[in-house]
Formats: structure tokens, C-alpha cells, sequence
């Protein structure tokens, strides 16, 4: 059991740790351009995109402009209890978080996350 915890605990923070936001001056000067690093997980089992997207949808999640293509999936999404944005890409086994601002909190990354993990699909962390 303790090294679930420690192993979780990785899950959480060193994936947090991955993500990075900023906006970029545009070398015109004229307008900024938001930049963002993603965590990287991945898992041994296929990913059902249809029930990834229905099980987000029904647990206080909010996709917005979700795009699906066979075993590609990407989405700008609303956690309604943080209240806060981050963006999801899919491709085959692999699952990207990206933050969508530099506010983007530990709270709203860890809830995402331990759901996927606990309630969709088994993730383990990359290496960047």
C-alpha cells in the first residue's frame, strides 16, 4: 500500500510539475502567443474515446470544441468545480494535459487526473 501512495503521489506532482504555461511577447510587439507544456501519461489499455468523453461529461466536466477522429481525440475543457480550463489530446495510448493559463492550479490537474486514472483508463506517468 505505501507504494501506491508514493507512486501516486508521482502521478500527481511530477506530472504537475511537467505542465507550464506562459504567453510569449510576439516579436512585433503587437499581441502575445500563450505557450504551453503538457504532462505526459500513458497507458497499457486501449482508450474508448466515446466513453472518455461521456465519462468526462457526466462527472462536473465541460468539453468545449472536443475533436474525434478514430483514436485521436482533443478538447479544450471547463472543470465546473475549480472552474478552471486545461486541454486534453489522446493519441492512441498516450494522454496530454495541457494548462490553458498560468493560474492553472494543482487542485484542478490533480482531480483530472486521479478521475482518468481511477474511473477511465490506468495511467502511468512519462518521462518528458
Amino acid at each position: 500500500m505505501l507504494g501506491h501512495m508514493s507512486d501516486t503521489k508521482i502521478k500527481f506532482s511530477e506530472g504537475y510539475n511537467q505542465t507550464n504555461f506562459e504567453l510569449v511577447t510576439h516579436r512585433s510587439g503587437n499581441y502575445e502567443l500563450p505557450i504551453s507544456s503538457a504532462a505526459h501519461y500513458s497507458t497499457n489499455e486501449n482508450i474508448t474515446i466515446k466513453i472518455f468523453i461521456d465519462k468526462l461529461s457526466n462527472h462536473n466536466y465541460c468539453l468545449i470544441a472536443p475533436y474525434k477522429e478514430q483514436k485521436y481525440f482533443s478538447s479544450k475543457i471547463l472543470d465546473c468545480k475549480t472552474n478552471e480550463f486545461f486541454h486534453i489530446k489522446i493519441i492512441n495510448k498516450k494522454i496530454r494535459i495541457y494548462p490553458k493559463d498560468e493560474n492553472f492550479s494543482f487542485e484542478t490537474f490533480e482531480r483530472i487526473v486521479k478521475y482518468i486514472d481511477e474511473n477511465i483508463v490506468s495511467i502511468k506517468l512519462e518521462e518528458k
